[in-house]
């Protein structure tokens, strides 16, 4: 009876694991997304401080868990990185300068203006943080 119950609680516990959202600085995302029929799982998150603020959180989304940073960089697949507020102050120009000054950054200035262009051209629309009532 006790390797029943035991059996039992180990795999109700296993399966909520697979389903759990993760949470990181209060952004909470989910442990897998659908692209153009792509299943991605999520691979980490970080947030963003900027002066002791805290900004934003991103999540890499990748089709299978990886620790290979160079992986992830070089791969031809889909992926994605979900960005969630954390705070209610950030501006699309705030954002995007943000991610400019950064790009210099972590590229050694190797992301030309171009590249800059193309990915602040993905949040073309004013950034808004979600609330819930």
């Amino acid at each position: 009876m006790k390797t029943s119950i035991l059996l039992f609680v180990t795999l109700l516990t296993a399966g909520s694991v697979f389903s759990q959202t993760k949470t990181v600085s209060g952004a909470t995302f989910k442990s897998q997304m659908d692209i153009k029929g792509a299943k991605l799982v999520y691979n980490g998150a970080g947030l963003r401080e900027k002066y002791t603020i805290d900004i934003y959180v991103a999540a890499l989304y990748f089709p299978n868990q990886t620790m290979n940073s160079s992986a992830v960089i070089g791969a031809n697949e889909i992926q994605a990185i979900n960005i969630e507020l954390v705070s209610n102050k950030v501006t699309r120009e705030r954002f995007n300068a943000t991610v400019k000054e950064g790009s210099g950054k972590v590229t050694d200035g190797k992301a030309t203006a171009s590249n800059i262009s193309a990915f602040t051209g993905f949040f073309s629309s004013e950034l808004k943080k979600e609330t819930t009532s």
